[in-house]
């Protein structure tokens, strides 16, 4: 008797291993229901897809559809050339969502987070250019200023002469 439990067990193995990812969630789906259902004096009957099932193949239809094509562009407005439209836009669905918001008893916290993403979306992580001097200048070679920097030398010899005096 346990040779063949062990046989089948084997055997199991070997087909579940074969089986595509897809295929393994709807047999252990079939598991899950034939051991709630495994009443003996109830006939067994094929299940009636019920609403999750239904949404469960609907979003993994579409999550394979998503991950078959090419990822989706977080780019708005690529089309429109024209600056000024592309912020009317823009700030029209923002406007649209935090009245939706504001409906649904969440219109601070949209606001909020909205001032989150802003500071994020323009802290400017690009980097800069090589070779560009940075605004500090002990990050510069020879600790180079840029032009427009207002230093203590300055400063002092403002105070000192009393009119602006150039460095040299």
């Amino acid at each position: 008797m346990a040779s063949s439990i062990e046989r089948k067990l084997e055997e199991y193995r070997r087909n579940k291993a074969s089986m595509t990812s897809q295929e393994k969630m709807k047999d252990d789906h079939e598991i899950a229901l034939s051991a709630s259902n495994n009443n003996e004096d109830q006939q067994q009957r094929p299940a009636e897809p019920s609403l999750f099932n239904v949404i469960k193949s609907v979003l993994t239809s579409a999550s394979n559809y998503i991950h078959s094509t090419r990822p989706v562009q977080l780019v708005t407005c690529q089309n429109i050339h024209h600056p000024y439209i592309c912020a009317v836009i823009k700030l029209a669905f923002w406007a649209l969502l935090w009245t939706w918001f504001i409906m649904q008893g969440f219109g601070t916290i949209f606001l909020i987070m909205s001032m989150f993403y802003a500071i994020y979306a323009n802290l400017g992580t690009g980097g800069r250019n090589d070779g560009a001097p940075s605004a500090y200048s002990v990050f510069n070679k020879d600790f180079e200023r840029i032009p427009g920097t207002f230093s203590a030398e300055q400063l002092e010899r403002e105070l000192i002469g009393g009119v602006f005096i150039p460095a040299h």
